[in-house]
Order: structure tokens, then C-alpha cells, then sequence
């Protein structure tokens, strides 16, 4: 659930998950990551919606550092950051750029969830 927009995705499985909706970039990931478990997901974000400052960047990998933490898996830098662009890509419909994703993985992420 979105807290500042109302926007709201339900699902009993993740074949119920459906792409597209208002939660699109939360449903790519949570298909993508499966958490073999049930997760609530509630966000809330200060910056608008395509403002460029990157905030769905750093809210990808914080999501991704969660499920990854509850799968208790772990994935490189490499091969999250490329994830997230790709998940974030799928999301657009448009390539997209790696560079907003490194602070976001560097500022705490990677400590406790990324091999080098």
C-alpha cells in the first residue's frame, strides 16, 4: 500500500500479482525477488512521482534489501544494481540508468545483504 497515494494491491499468490497497476514497480519486484512467505509492503515518499531525485531508485533496493533479507539471500552489487534497473526498466518501458541506484546500496544495503 501506498500511504500517500491510497493506492492499494492485494494478492493470495504471487501468480495473483497483477503488472501494470499503480503498485507496478513494487509487484515487479516482489514476482522477481518470491518471497516464499506472505509480505505487507507499505510506502510513503515526500519526493513527486518523476521528480529525478532518484527516490525510486534508493525505494527499489530498500525493498529489494528486504525481501532479500527475508529470503535470506544474498547478491552482489553487480548483480542487484542490474536487477533494479532492469525490474525499474520494465516499469517505465523505457532503459534507465544505473547510477541512481549505488548510493542507495553503498548507504547501508551492502553492509549486511551484498557479497563483494
Amino acid at each position: 500500500m501506498s500511504l500517500n497515494t491510497g493506492v492499494t494491491e492485494e494478492a493470495l499468490s504471487l501468480a495473483d500479482l497483477q503488472l501494470g497497476g499503480g503498485l507496478d514497480l513494487i509487484t515487479r519486484t516482489v514476482e522477481f525477488y518470491a518471497p516464499s512467505v506472505g509480505v505487507t509492503i507499505e510506502t510513503h515518499s515526500d519526493a513527486p512521482c518523476g521528480s529525478g531525485l532518484g527516490a525510486s531508485s534508493s525505494f527499489l533496493i530498500a525493498v529489494t534489501g528486504a525481501l532479500l533479507k527475508l529470503n535470506r539471500t544474498h547478491l552482489n552489487v553487480m548483480t542487484m544494481v542490474g536487477d533494479s534497473a532492469n525490474l525499474e526498466a520494465q516499469n517505465v518501458h523505457v532503459p534507465t540508468g544505473k547510477q541512481d541506484y549505488y548510493p542507495a546500496v553503498f548507504g547501508g544495503v551492502e553492509r549486511d545483504l551484498v557479497q563483494r
